[in-house]
């Protein structure tokens, strides 16, 4: 992937329209590695310089929290400073950038687990 404005690190997230497989990205493979090993039982994880420096934690499935809600939006809260701090600034949201990835009814390429794919002539590439 090209293009998402991160520095210095990687996000990754158990939530991945449809299929909900583990999706990651970032600007460098030991920061996603990091990223990746970092989730646990599901959630998003946000990596710089090897180190965790924000987590959402989804034990449910990967999909849900266990927290209230007011824990888990002052978690999204420091999830989005954070990442602003490596670069994703607005309009784009941090979390709503990675998991939309994998949805394939977004034209034009989606990720898969079988690699990229191209809605407007549905095929791989």
């Amino acid at each position: 992937m090209r293009g998402y404005p991160i520095a210095g690190g990687a996000i990754a997230s158990t939530i991945g329209h449809d299929s909900h497989n583990v999706c990651v990205v970032g600007d460098n493979p030991d920061d996603m590695l990091a990223a990746v090993r970092a989730l646990g039982q599901g959630g998003h994880v946000l990596v710089r310089a090897g180190r965790v420096v924000a987590r959402i934690d989804l034990p449910l499935g990967g999909l849900m929290s266990d927290k209230r809600a007011e824990e888990v939006a002052a978690e999204h809260a420091a999830f989005e400073r954070a990442a602003r701090e490596m670069g994703v600034l607005p309009p784009l949201d941090p979390i709503m950038g990675v998991i939309f990835l994998p949805l394939l009814v977004i034209p034009v390429l989606r990720i898969r687990p079988e690699g990229m794919f191209n809605v407007s002539t549905f095929s791989y590439m």
